[in-house]
């Protein structure tokens, strides 16, 4: 999953050099970058689950999810810059080979043992079972919920701050790279 994940993102940023208008490639290019990015995520966090001791598990991966806050100071960084378009096409094939540089990392994680992170009864019928209980349906429409308010601020709250005149709208990030800092360093525990 990782190496496969970081394969599909490092390829989908490399090819962003490529993209010059919003057309049929930009989208296969997210296509690609999605896919290797929720890889990496569900990869990641797995690994983490897996080192942290289950007694500190929510603050260990509260804390390791500071990790995926870090592309977003990459916002104010070219910003602040003052990155012109034609610098900015570039940015990504050089994000693309940092990400790919952690295949150095990769390769050398152990491999769990054969059934050694596996729960009595997690074959995949079993687990697709468990997800589909109507108990968790709340859970999933409020996933869903968040999940799409968050695509959108996240997708236009730069551009919006810029067309209503906000000087630095990169700086829209910090209240909430600060606060979602703050409460994994302060209340994770």
């Amino acid at each position: 999953t990782l190496l496969a994940g970081t394969a599909l993102m490092s390829l989908g940023m490399l090819l962003l050099a490529l993209a010059t208008d919003v057309g049929p490639l930009v989208y296969a290019i997210r296509l690609l970058f999605g896919l290797g990015q929720g890889a990496l995520f569900t990869g990641y966090f797995t690994v983490a689950a897996d080192i942290v001791p289950e007694s500190r598990r929510g603050e260990g991966l509260a804390l390791f999810g500071l990790s995926g806050l870090v592309p977003l100071a990459m916002n104010a960084v070219v910003s602040l810059l003052h990155v012109d378009d034609a610098a900015l096409r570039w940015v990504y094939p050089v994000a693309a080979a940092l990400v790919a540089s952690s295949l150095l990392v990769v390769v050398r994680l152990p491999e769990p043992a054969a059934g050694a992170s596996s729960a009595p009864g997690a074959d995949a019928e079993s687990v697709w079972r468990a997800l589909r209980r109507p108990a968790l349906l709340p859970v999933w429409l409020a996933t869903a919920a968040f999940s799409g308010v968050m695509a959108v601020l996240l997708a236009f709250l730069t551009l919006i701050a810029a067309r209503r005149g906000v000087a630095w709208p990169a700086a829209v990030w910090l209240p909430y790279a600060l606060g979602a800092v703050g409460v994994r360093l302060f209340v994770a525990r």
